[in-house]
């Protein structure tokens, strides 16, 4: 398996911090020095939680609420399936080009999404996805 990236990104960084803390550790003890030293305990600390959080390979999201209220459309803008739709309005004479992105899992008034389901990423030379009743 495949190393990810980030985590070893991480790993270089946890090094330098550790490098950083016993050279400043190791020098003059004044105010700053111990300030720099707890700054450095809590990014340290904070590195280790986001190394965990990233050696998972799958999450389960939750969206709970009132019906209507944006569950499936936020599901929508978090994963990116949204698509570009241009269209044109009059202003006076002129003709202005409207952008917007509208949501790939149709959303009206809710009700969309009731039951549990999985979002499959496609095989990279397909453009498709696909949702499963879990």
């Amino acid at each position: 398996m495949a190393r990810n990236p980030e985590i070893e990104n991480i790993d270089n960084l946890l090094s330098a911090i550790d490098k950083e803390y016993q050279k400043r550790k190791a020098s003059k003890q004044n105010i700053y020095v111990l300030m720099s030293l707890a700054s450095f305990r809590y990014i340290r600390h904070r590195l280790i939680e986001i190394k965990e959080i990233l050696s998972f390979e799958k999450y389960n999201l939750v969206f709970i609420g009132q019906i209507g209220v944006g569950k499936t459309t936020a599901i929508c803008h978090i994963l990116n399936l949204v698509h570009k739709v241009e269209s044109y309005r009059k202003k006076g004479k002129e003709k202005i080009k409207v952008e917007k992105y509208e949501e790939i899992l149709t959303t009206a008034s809710g009700r969309t999404t009731i039951c549990d389901v999985v979002i499959k990423q496609s095989p990279k030379e397909y453009s498709y996805f696909e949702i499963e009743p879990s």
